[in-house]
């Protein structure tokens, strides 16, 4: 699996292309985190990188969203040990399965 650094910098031409086509007023030289915002938000840049087998969120961005998941459901009662550190966040992603 390519890292999402690895796929900007293997197709950077061909990604500043493609995105000043759709958007010829964008801000150039576009950097490493500029492009990387636009393949998470344009479909087309995101499934490119997807069939390219890129770990488009890492581990980072997995566990970051893991933890937003995991605030606001103290309603279900189901607390995570993952984000114990949040306090009293309880987790959708650990719902007790039937």
């Amino acid at each position: 699996m390519k890292t999402m650094a690895q796929f900007i910098e293997e197709n950077r031409a061909e990604l500043v292309s493609a995105i000043v086509r759709y958007c010829p007023n964008v801000r150039q030289p576009l950097d490493d985190e500029a492009l990387e915002q636009w393949i998470l938000n344009d479909e087309g840049l995101y499934q490119w990188a997807l069939s390219e087998r890129v770990d488009v969120y890492g581990e980072e961005d997995e566990e970051e969203e893991h933890g937003d998941r995991c605030l606001f459901g103290a309603s279900l009662g189901n607390q995570c040990e993952q984000t114990a550190e949040l306090g009293e966040a309880f987790c959708f992603d650990h719902l007790p399965r039937e």
